[in-house]
């Protein structure tokens, strides 16, 4: 515990330094300093591996317009694996984005099983008013069920993300609430690695990264944060317990940056 304390403090020591540079250097307005802290346009492909084989690539693309976000994936088969695998995954995650916070508001996934598939599974959850409470709540309406709303709550995708933004804000992960919801359930997470810095090994180079490792009683996901590109996660490992299985996915190459 003391141990993860002095963690954290060292790292909002090192928000802190960045914060006073750019002050010193002429860019600590206000306005820049939201920008430093908030996650950017982005484009990244990630390779997907699972079973012990490199399976094909998933395609990462955010746009923000002001406070609205909207995360998009595309996840396919490539090479040899695509004669065999031929199932394919968008998803299309919306989020709101301020200089204090980052909400969740809609995860939609499509999937279809083959390029020829004309009734693709769509899977929706999303926060919405409930008209007879009066309170914000989850709804997944393919299956007509309801979860409790709750304020730091994602998705298993964007996820990875809301830590990178925390990351970036010099969140106390220790005191942080935050929640995985899926088609099945929703539940707190609880880490057991915060932001320990390590060398990965990715197919451009090597990187410097904070490692991050969280999750329950089924799953445990490890998550590296790049340092050198505003903490963007670079590789991203999911152990399932109960299947005895384990998917991951690492960067192909930097992460592009959109400019505006």
């Amino acid at each position: 515990m003391i141990q993860g304390d002095v963690k954290q403090k060292k790292h909002k020591l090192s928000r802190l330094s960045l914060l006073l540079g750019m002050s010193f250097i002429g860019f600590g307005n206000a306005s820049t300093a939201a920008e430093i802290f908030s996650l950017e346009d982005f484009n990244a492909t990630f390779k997907v591996n699972a079973f012990g084989v490199e399976l094909g690539e998933s395609d990462h693309q955010l746009r923000c317009q002001m406070q609205n976000c909207v995360l998009t994936t595309d996840s396919k088969p490539k090479g040899m694996v695509s004669l065999f695998f031929k199932e394919r995954a968008k998803e299309q995650i919306q989020l709101q984005q301020t200089q204090d916070s980052l909400s969740w508001q809609r995860y939609q996934k499509t999937r279809w099983r083959n390029p020829e598939d004309k009734t693709p599974k769509v899977t929706t959850y999303q926060a919405i008013e409930d008209l007879t409470s009066q309170r914000k709540i989850v709804q997944y309406p393919e299956k007509n069920r309801t979860w409790p709303w709750q304020a730091h709550l994602y998705d298993s995708t964007s996820i990875a993300y809301a830590i990178q933004w925390h990351h970036l804000h010099g969140s106390d992960f220790s005191q942080l609430n935050l929640w995985l919801q899926s088609s099945q359930q929703q539940h707190p997470i609880r880490f057991t690695e915060i932001a320990q810095a390590e060398t990965l090994t990715l197919d451009y180079g090597n990187e410097t990264a904070f490692k991050y490792q969280f999750g329950d009683a089924r799953y445990t996901i490890d998550l590296w944060l790049l340092a050198k590109h505003r903490a963007f996660p670079g590789k991203i490992k999911i152990q399932d317990h109960e299947k005895n299985n384990t998917i991951g996915l690492a960067l192909r190459q930097a992460p592009n940056f959109a400019k505006p």
